[in-house]
């Protein structure tokens, strides 16, 4: 059969070709993103982030827990009173217990992440308390 060329066919072609081309800019720009640093960077946070939260430590529910008993804030409001010489108000109250929620949390944080260890201005507090201790006995 003789090959037909004509108006049907033409129009056949542009379309094949277009479509092609749009997959082919589509394609360049995919790689041209992929060979962009931040896009590397991205992608290490996300397998960093997946692998700890694969690998991460178990939490404990009490640790997550912070309570605060009247006794605590008695000791707080006596503290500020013996620096203020007056007692404080329900809101500077409010803030002292603030500020030892956000201590404490400090203080957790910082033994979980190791932060007491192989520090030299932590073992002379400590030594400072332990001296203390042994010095009231006698």
């Amino acid at each position: 059969m003789a090959r037909r060329s004509g108006i049907g066919s033409a129009h056949i072609l542009p379309v094949r070709v277009g479509l092609q081309q749009g997959s082919l800019v589509l394609r360049d720009k995919l790689r041209a993103t992929l060979r962009e640093p931040l896009v590397h960077f991205l992608l290490a946070g996300l397998g960093l982030f997946l692998f700890f939260a694969w690998r991460g430590e178990a939490v404990d529910p009490e640790s997550r827990t912070i309570t605060i008993t009247e006794e605590q804030v008695g000791r707080l409001a006596a503290s500020w009173a013996q620096t203020w010489q007056r007692p404080p108000s329900q809101n500077e109250i409010d803030a002292l217990i603030r500020d030892y929620v956000k201590e404490e949390v400090y203080y957790r944080e910082g033994l979980r992440l190791g932060l007491d260890q192989n520090d030299t201005i932590i073992r002379r507090r400590m030594r400072s308390k332990m001296e203390f201790l042994a010095n009231s006995e006698l």
